[in-house]
């Protein structure tokens, strides 16, 4: 069995292209062990057993990656389920505003995959050329009926009403 890694590594790293990374996306699907939740969906990091931590884990770091690669497959309904399933767990958890799992408040690496998520994933900013070229591809929730995007090289602003979308870039 291979593990949820080495499916989101190859696409992230463009070892595969479009149609082969969202083939492989399927493995999700049929092949790890997941966990419906009423905010979205979980899945382990691998089917091994027993549970061995990093082996074989049902973490945030994991959720990020898989929301993002689900995103940039634009598979977005997936990764908006897998993105929320994660961080209303980690920031409604046992320690409110925390962004790891379980009791673990000393790690920081589940808020960068967060950020690299809901930037380059959700709001589907990637800048390139250090800052000076730029791709937006957003993939907002289909309910959602605005949002808005702000940092010092690009703003951006979502609307929809009835059957029209409007972008507002500056």
């Amino acid at each position: 069995d291979a593990w949820s890694y080495s499916i989101f590594y190859a696409i992230n790293s463009g070892l595969i292209d479009e149609f082969e990374s969202v083939e492989s996306l399927y493995y999700f699907d049929y092949a790890l062990e997941s966990v419906d939740t009423p905010t979205g969906k979980r899945t382990y990091t691998s089917n091994f057993v027993p549970y061995v931590w990093s082996i074989r884990d049902l973490d945030s770091s994991n959720d990020y990656q898989m929301a993002e690669v689900y995103y940039k497959c634009g598979l977005s309904e997936l990764g908006n389920s897998v993105f929320k399933a994660s961080y209303m767990r980690n920031f409604n958890g046992l320690v409110p505003g925390n962004n790891t799992d379980k009791y673990s408040t000393d790690f920081a690496t589940n808020t960068s995959l967060f950020f690299s998520t809901l930037n380059d994933g959700l709001f589907g900013v990637r800048f390139y050329n250090h800052g000076k070229d730029v791709i937006i591809k957003p993939n907002l929730p289909i309910r959602w009926k605005t949002a808005e995007y702000n940092c010092d090289k690009l703003n951006f602003k979502f609307s929809k009403k009835h059957n029209k979308v409007e972008y507002v870039i500056s």
